[in-house]
């Protein structure tokens, strides 16, 4: 994943990660800090409800999306 513009670009598989790790759809372009806002909420989701180890898992994969352009 990279950030261009201001928008994030996927790589490979990384859409589909993201939209079962969310549990919706990505629209063709989203900001970095929407993607971070929106993984944040899940982490906390899967918090509340229990899910710790997933929860981890899903705050790696949080910290993963790039903050500025390369």
């Amino acid at each position: 994943m990279r950030v261009e513009n201001n928008k994030v670009i996927f790589e490979g598989n990384e859409k589909e990660i993201w939209t079962m790790l969310l549990g919706r759809s990505l629209g063709a372009e989203i900001s970095p800090t929407l993607l971070r806002e929106l993984g944040e909420q899940r982490v906390r989701e899967l918090q509340d409800d229990g899910y710790q180890v997933w929860a981890r898992m899903a705050a790696d994969t949080v910290k993963d999306i790039p903050k500025t352009m390369h």
